[in-house]
C-alpha cells in the first residue's frame, strides 16, 4: 500500500495538471476566438459604413445632376419667353407662342408631365396638357412658385400631391420669367414658368441599384417627404404625411449600417443602408468554426487568414458596387485622392480624352489641366479639401492628340479617407457653340446694317443696334411685333417674300420703302433668307436691311450735277458701248443721247486715225493690263459730228456697278484755255522783259546818282575840316547827314535792283567772323553813343576761326540788323551775337557750319501781327513808325533775299515794349586753313587773373565768357564798391589780380574815379 499510494497521488497530480493545462489552453483558445470574432465584427461594420458613404455620395451626385439639368432646361425656356415678349403687351398671336413653348418644354423630357405659366401674382395663364378649368387659379401658395420668386433663380420644389391619378406625387422645377432688361440690368418679374416632374426616374434608379447590389437607397426632399426608396410605398398610397413618415422610416438606421449625404443645391437628403445582419451574416460560420475548433491552434491561423480573406472580399464587393455605378453613366466618373492622383476612372475617360487607364492613373491629374486653368483648379481642390462640395466647376483637360476638352465637374469629398468622388461631363461642344454664338451676337450687334430675326409668321424675335438706329424702335418696343409693321399700308410685296422665305427660298437683294417709328419713309436695300435647323427644316427668317436713303438722294443729286455740269460726262461698258451721255456731251460733240447709247464710242468722238489704238487700250484696261490715262488727267484730240478736231482734257476712272464694270470720264474742251494760256505766256514774257529793263534802268540810274553823291559827301567832309562859323558848320553837317541818308537809299535801291534783275553774284572767300563783328561794332558805335546806348558784341569760341562765304554780304546783313536796332532803341543796350546754330537742313558738320547771326535790342518792339510783313519790300511796322523813323523799308527785304540766296533762314522774335531779336542762320563752309590768326599767338593769357568791373549785365557776361575762352581766371563785379572789396580780399589771400578792366561810364563812379581810388588805397597792392 505504502508503494501504491504515492503512484496514485502522482497520477492524480498529473491528471490535475493535465486538466489545468487543458483548461488553461481551452480558456486561451476561447478567449482568442472571442477576440477574433469581435475584431471581425467591428471590421465588417467599418468596411460596410465606408461602402455606404461612397454609395451615398455617388447617389447625391446623381440627384444633383438630375435636378441641375431640370433647372437648366426650365431656365432656357424661360429665356425664350423673355426673348419673345410673351408676357408683355403684344398683338394677337401671343397665346400661340406661349402654348408652343409650353408644349416644347413638356416634350423635352419624358418624365415631365405638366408645364404651366403664371403671371407675377401666381395666377395661372396657360397649362399643358390644356386644362381650361384651371385657368385663373392662383398657385401662389405652391412651394415651386414661392421658391422661384424668393430666390430669383431656378428652383426645385419639395414633393407635393398632384391632381393626376397616375402620378399623384411629383416635384416641380420653376423659374421667374422676366421682361427684357435695359442698360445691363435685369427686367421686371412678369411671371413664373414651372414643369412638374415625375419621381419615377429617381425610383427606377433606386430599384435598379438595390437589385444589383442589395443596398437600400432612400431620397427625401427638403421637408423629409419621400422621393424614392428601395421597395418604397406604392405611388397612390396615403397622402403627404404618410409619405413623410415613409421618408423617416426609409432613413431609419436602426439595425443597419448606413450613411447620409445632403445635396447642397436642392437640400434633398440621400441615404444608403444595408442590414446589420447582412453585414455580419457572412461571419456566422466563421464563429462556429472558431468555437468548435477552439482547441486547435492551427485553426487559429486558418481563422486569421479567413478574416483577411473576408476583409478582402468585402472590399472587393465595395469596389464592385462602385464599378457597377461607374458602368451606369456615360459621363466621366472618377475617384481621386487629395494627393493629386486619380485612384479610379471609368472607361468614358478613354472615349473622351484618348488616354489608356494607366496613363491617367500614373500622372498627377494637374499635368493634364490646361496651364491657364491650373490656378483655378488648385483653388477648387483647396475648397474640397476643406470639406466643401463642388458643383459646376469648369476647366480644360488635354487629350492624347494635344487638343483640349472642356469638362464640367460635380465633386463630393470624403474627408476621412482623403478621397474625392467626382462626375465630369464633356461640355466642349457647348462651349464652342457658346463662343460661336457670342461672336456671332457681337458681330450682329455691332453691324451698321439692320439684322432682324423673325419666326415663320413674321413675328420679330431679334433686333440689333443697327435696326434700332435705322428704324427708330428699341428692342423692347419691337420684339414680338409683326415685321409687317415696318412696311407701308400695302403688304403684298412683304407677304409674298415672307412666304418664299418660309418655303426655304432666298430672295435676291432688292430695294423697297419702309416706315420708321416716327412715320418717316426711308429707302432700304433688303435681303431675306430662311433660317434652318440642324435637320434642314426652316424655323425662321433672317432679314438684313441697309438704309440707302442718303445714297439714293446723293445718286439723284449726282445725276443732276452730272447732267448740269459744263463738262461732258460719258460712260462705256466692257464692249466699249456708251451707257451714259449727258447734255454737255450732246452740245460738245453734236450727237444726241438717243443716237449714241448702246453704240461704240469710238465711232463718235475718236478721230479715225486713232480708233484702232483706242479700242486696244480700252480692251487692255478692262482686262487689268493698265492704260495710260486711267485715274489721271491728260489731253487728247477728239472729233465732233461735223468732223472738226479739237483738244479735250479727259479724266477716266473705273466703276463697278451691279450690271458690271464700266469706265466713266469727264471731258472738257480746252481750246479756249490753250489759246488764253498762249496769250498769257506772251504777256508774261513781255512783263518779265519790262521788269528786266526797269531793273537795269534803276541799277544804271542808281550808279549814276551815287557817283556825284559820293562827291557831294566828300566835298562836305573837306569843307568841315576848314574854318567855318557855327551857322555854316551846322549847315554843312546837315548836308553830310542828308547826303549819307540819300546814299543809303541809293545803295538799297541798287542792291534790290540787282537782286530783282538776277544780277547779284555772291563772293566765295574766307570770312573772319570776329572781324565782321568788330567792323559792325565800329560802324554803329558812334550813332549808338550819341543816344547813350551800350553796344556789345560777342563771337562764340565754338565757331571756327575762318569760314567761307561772302564777307561783304554777311557784314551787310549784320549791319542792317544793328542799324535798325540803334534806330528803334531809345535806351538800354544792343547785343550783337554770332554763334553756332543747328538749323534744320544742316548736313555734315565737318563741311558745313550753321552760323547764327542775331542782334538783340531793348527797343520799342514789334506787334506779332506785323512780323510776317517785315521782310517785304518797302514795308515797315506801321505808318506812324515810318513817319517817325524814316527809311525805305528795303533793308530787311534785301537781307531776306540775301539769306535766301545763301540757303539760310531769317526771322524775328519781338514783343511790344520788350525789345526785338533779329536773327538769321547761314550755312557756311568750313575754311580749312593752317594759318593761325595773328592775335591768337601774340601772347598767352592762360592763368592771368582778371577783374571786370561793369554795371551792364550783358557786357559783364560777354567779357567773362570771352576772357575765360582765352584761359584767364576771371572775376566780375557790378560796382566800384564791389571792386574795392574784391581787390582787398584778393590781396589778403595773397592772390592779387594781374589786370583790371573798368567800364568808363557807371552810375556810382566812372572808370577814372574808380582807378584813382584803387591806386590810392593803402590795402591794395599795385597790379602786377
Amino acid at each position: 500500500m505504502s508503494r501504491v499510494l504515492p503512484a496514485v497521488g502522482r497520477g492524480h497530480r498529473r491528471s490535475a495538471a493535465t486538466v489545468l493545462m487543458v483548461g488553461l489552453f481551452v480558456v486561451v483558445i476561447v478567449t482568442a476566438a472571442a477576440v477574433i470574432i469581435a475584431v471581425d465584427a467591428k471590421s465588417s461594420e467599418v468596411q460596410s459604413r465606408r461602402r455606404m458613404q461612397a454609395v451615398a455620395t455617388l447617389t447625391q451626385a446623381f440627384v444633383a445632376e438630375q435636378t441641375a439639368g431640370l433647372e437648366s432646361l426650365v431656365s432656357a425656356y424661360a429665356d425664350r419667353l423673355t426673348a419673345s415678349g410673351a408676357l408683355e403687351p403684344m398683338p394677337l398671336g401671343r397665346t400661340e407662342n406661349v402654348a408652343a413653348i409650353l408644349n416644347r418644354l413638356r416634350e423635352a423630357r419624358p418624365d415631365i408631365s405638366v408645364t404651366a405659366l403664371t403671371d407675377a401674382d401666381g395666377v395661372l395663364l396657360d397649362v399643358r396638357p390644356n386644362g381650361p378649368a384651371l385657368a385663373g387659379t392662383n398657385f401662389a401658395y405652391r412651394d415651386w412658385y414661392r421658391g422661384a420668386v424668393r430666390t430669383g433663380q431656378p428652383y426645385v420644389s419639395e414633393v407635393y400631391q398632384a391632381a393626376s391619378a397616375d402620378q399623384p406625387f411629383v416635384i416641380a422645377a420653376s423659374v421667374v420669367v422676366r421682361g427684357r432688361g435695359t442698360s445691363g440690368r435685369p427686367g421686371p418679374v412678369l411671371g413664373v414658368l414651372a414643369a412638374t416632374y415625375s419621381l419615377s426616374s429617381f425610383q427606377r434608379f433606386v430599384d435598379s441599384y438595390a437589385d444589383d447590389t442589395g443596398i437600400r437607397l432612400a431620397i427625401v426632399d427638403q421637408r423629409g417627404v419621400l422621393v424614392a426608396a428601395a421597395g418604397g410605398q406604392p405611388a397612390g398610397v396615403g397622402g403627404l404625411e404618410a409619405r413623410r413618415d415613409a421618408g423617416s422610416r426609409a432613413l431609419d438606421s436602426s439595425g443597419a449600417v448606413s450613411a447620409f449625404v445632403t445635396d447642397p443645391g436642392s437640400g434633398w437628403r440621400v441615404g444608403s443602408a444595408i442590414p446589420l445582419d447582412a453585414a455580419r451574416s457572412s461571419n456566422a460560420g466563421f464563429r462556429w468554426v472558431v468555437l468548435t475548433a477552439a482547441g486547435l491552434v492551427v485553426l487559429l491561423v486558418v481563422a486569421a487568414a479567413f478574416v483577411e480573406a473576408r476583409l478582402r472580399r468585402d472590399r472587393r464587393r465595395s469596389d464592385e458596387d462602385v464599378a457597377q455605378f461607374f458602368g451606369v453613366s456615360l459621363d466621366l466618373l472618377c475617384i481621386a485622392g487629395t494627393d493629386g492622383y486619380f485612384k479610379r476612372i471609368n472607361p468614358a475617360w478613354k472615349e473622351v480624352l484618348g488616354y489608356e487607364e494607366e496613363d491617367l492613373l500614373g500622372e498627377p491629374f494637374l499635368r493634364f489641366v490646361h496651364p491657364d486653368d491650373i490656378d483655378a483648379t488648385l483653388a477648387e481642390m483647396a475648397n474640397l479639401a476643406a470639406g466643401a462640395t463642388s458643383l459646376g466647376f469648369e476647366n480644360r483637360y488635354r487629350c492624347k492628340n494635344g487638343t483640349y476638352r472642356w469638362l464640367l465637374w460635380q465633386t463630393a469629398p470624403l474627408a476621412e479617407r482623403r478621397l474625392l468622388y467626382a462626375v465630369a461631363r464633356d461640355i466642349t461642344e457647348r462651349k464652342t457653340t457658346e463662343q460661336m454664338l457670342a461672336q456671332v451676337a457681337a458681330i450682329v450687334d455691332s453691324s451698321v446694317d439692320a439684322i432682324i430675326g423673325a419666326d415663320l409668321d413674321g413675328v420679330i424675335t431679334s433686333w440689333n443696334h443697327g435696326a434700332e438706329r435705322i428704324f427708330g424702335y428699341s428692342p423692347e418696343q419691337i420684339i414680338g411685333q409683326s415685321i409687317r409693321r415696318l412696311s407701308p399700308a400695302d403688304h403684298e410685296e412683304q407677304d409674298e417674300r415672307l412666304a418664299r422665305a418660309a418655303r426655304g427660298e432666298s430672295s435676291p437683294p432688292y430695294e423697297a420703302v419702309r416706315i420708321r417709328q416716327d412715320g418717316r419713309p426711308i429707302d432700304v436695300a433688303l435681303t431675306k433668307s430662311p433660317v434652318r435647323a440642324k435637320d434642314g427644316s426652316v424655323v425662321g427668317i433672317a432679314l438684313i436691311a441697309r438704309d440707302i436713303t442718303d445714297a439714293k438722294r446723293f445718286a439723284d443729286a449726282l445725276g443732276a450735277i452730272v447732267e448740269s455740269t459744263t463738262d461732258a460726262f460719258i460712260s462705256i461698258d466692257t464692249d466699249g458701248n456708251v451707257t451714259e451721255w449727258n447734255h454737255r456731251a450732246e452740245t460738245m460733240f453734236g450727237w444726241q443721247r438717243g443716237e449714241v447709247l448702246g453704240r461704240d464710242l469710238t465711232e463718235f468722238v475718236v478721230p479715225e486715225r486713232s480708233r484702232t489704238a483706242h479700242r486696244t487700250g480700252v480692251a487692255r484696261a478692262f482686262t487689268g493690263g493698265g492704260s495710260g490715262i486711267l485715274d489721271r488727267t491728260r489731253e487728247i484730240i477728239a472729233v465732233s459730228r461735223d468732223g472738226v478736231e479739237f483738244p479735250v482734257e479727259i479724266t477716266v476712272w473705273p466703276v463697278s456697278t451691279s450690271t458690271g464694270d464700266q469706265f466713266s470720264a469727264f471731258l472738257r474742251d480746252v481750246s479756249q484755255r490753250l489759246r488764253f494760256e498762249r496769250e498769257l505766256a506772251d504777256a508774261r514774257d513781255a512783263a518779265l522783259e519790262a521788269s528786266r529793263l526797269k531793273s537795269e534802268f534803276l541799277a544804271t540810274m542808281s550808279h549814276e546818282i551815287r557817283t556825284p553823291m559820293n562827291g557831294v559827301i566828300g566835298l562836305t567832309g573837306l569843307l568841315l575840316r576848314g574854318e567855318l562859323n557855327d551857322t555854316a558848320r551846322h549847315y554843312a553837317e546837315r548836308i553830310r547827314v542828308a547826303g549819307r541818308a540819300l546814299l543809303t537809299v541809293i545803295n538799297d535801291i541798287l542792291d534790290f535792283s540787282k537782286i530783282e534783275a538776277g544780277a547779284l553774284v555772291l563772293d566765295d572767300a574766307p570770312v573772319n567772323l570776329n572781324m565782321v563783328v568788330e567792323e559792325v561794332l565800329e560802324l554803329v558805335a558812334e550813332s549808338a553813343h550819341a543816344k547813350g546806348l551800350e553796344v556789345i558784341g560777342h563771337c562764340d569760341a565754338g565757331l571756327p576761326d575762318m569760314v567761307r562765304g561772302d564777307p561783304v554780304r554777311i557784314r551787310q546783313i549784320l549791319l542792317n540788323f544793328a542799324v535798325n536796332a540803334v534806330k528803334f532803341t531809345e535806351h538800354g543796350e544792343i547785343f550783337i551775337h554770332v554763334s553756332r546754330g543747328y538749323a534744320a537742313g544742316s548736313t555734315d558738320p565737318e563741311q558745313i557750319v550753321d552760323v547764327r547771326l542775331e542782334v538783340i535790342d531793348t527797343g520799342i518792339g514789334i506787334p506779332a501781327e506785323q512780323h510776317a510783313r517785315l521782310f517785304d519790300a518797302f514795308a515797315q511796322a506801321d505808318s506812324s513808325t515810318t513817319r517817325r523813323f524814316g527809311g525805305t523799308g528795303l533793308g530787311l527785304a534785301i537781307c531776306h533775299r540775301l539769306v535766301q540766296t545763301m540757303g539760310g533762314q531769317i526771322g524775328v522774335d519781338s514783343q511790344v515794349g520788350a525789345g526785338s531779336t533779329f536773327w538769321c542762320h547761314l550755312p557756311l563752309r568750313h575754311e580749312r586753313t593752317t594759318t593761325p590768326l595773328a592775335f591768337r599767338n601774340s601772347i598767352s593769357l592762360k592763368g592771368v587773373r582778371l577783374l571786370v568791373v561793369d554795371d551792364n549785365t550783358t557786357s559783364r557776361s560777354v567779357l567773362t565768357q570771352q576772357t575765360r575762352d582765352w584761359g584767364m581766371l576771371v572775376t566780375a563785379v557790378a560796382s566800384g564798391d564791389d571792386a574795392i572789396d574784391t581787390l582787398l580780399s584778393a590781396c589778403s589771400h595773397e592772390a592779387p589780380f594781374d589786370i583790371l578792366i573798368v567800364d568808363q561810364h557807371m552810375p556810382d563812379a566812372d572808370g577814372l574815379q574808380l582807378s584813382a581810388r584803387i591806386i590810392s588805397h593803402p590795402g591794395i597792392q599795385p597790379l602786377s
